[in-house]
């Protein structure tokens, strides 16, 4: 009956370590070191990585497997995620401006807390601009299209806005202390009561 006994707790044992490896091990760790690396991973296994406030600012991730990986205030901005599987992926406070999803697999309520702003969605419509009380501090978002863009009260202290289209856009009490604004284009924004110290 000893015997038994111990049998059985080893093979829970052994059941519990299989199941606990395999969710840990969901990803490649080869992939996940070529997206560190590079910023680019076309068709890589990503299910389930921690990418959180990852900077992959225009970085290839086409056809890649994110199901059910934390992309938690990652910067997706300019990134190509056609055909990619988003499945169960969390993206809150995921900045996917400008970003390609023609063809991705995503519900669209996983797409309500990111920030999306010209983003071509899956069914090949672009977004629109409401990023009102967007929280972009320290943010690269250099040459993103942001024509237009509903910015009030916005945080873009520190962001990297090179060479970026804010024409048009409602930038009314955002804050832009300390962001490099070389070369953008700010014909017709509304900048009324805007920070722009620094």
């Amino acid at each position: 009956m000893m015997m038994r006994s111990i049998s059985v707790v080893r093979l829970c044992f052994f059941f519990l370590i299989v199941g606990f490896s395999g969710q840990v091990g969901a990803f490649s760790e080869s992939d996940l070191e070529k997206l560190k690396a590079t910023g680019d991973c076309s068709g890589c296994d990503l299910s389930k990585a921690n990418l959180i406030e990852a900077d992959l600012a225009w970085g290839d991730l086409t056809g890649a497997n994110l199901a059910g990986a934390t992309l938690k205030e990652v910067n997706l901005a300019g990134g190509n995620l056609t055909g990619a599987n988003l499945t169960g992926a969390d993206l809150d406070g995921a900045i996917l401006i400008n970003s390609d999803l023609t063809g991705a697999t995503i519900a669209n309520e996983t797409l309500d807390s990111a920030y999306l702003c010209h983003t071509e969605l899956t069914d090949g419509q672009e977004s629109n601009c409401d990023l009102e009380k967007a929280d972009f501090s320290r943010a690269y978002l250099g040459w993103l299209d942001l024509n237009g863009a509903k910015l009030i009260e916005a945080d873009l202290s520190g962001a990297v806005l090179i060479e970026a289209d804010l024409s048009g856009a409602n930038l009314t009490s955002a804050n832009l202390a300390g962001a490099i604004l070389r070369e953008v284009n700010l014909a017709g924004a509304n900048l009324a009561g805007a920070n722009l110290a620094g």
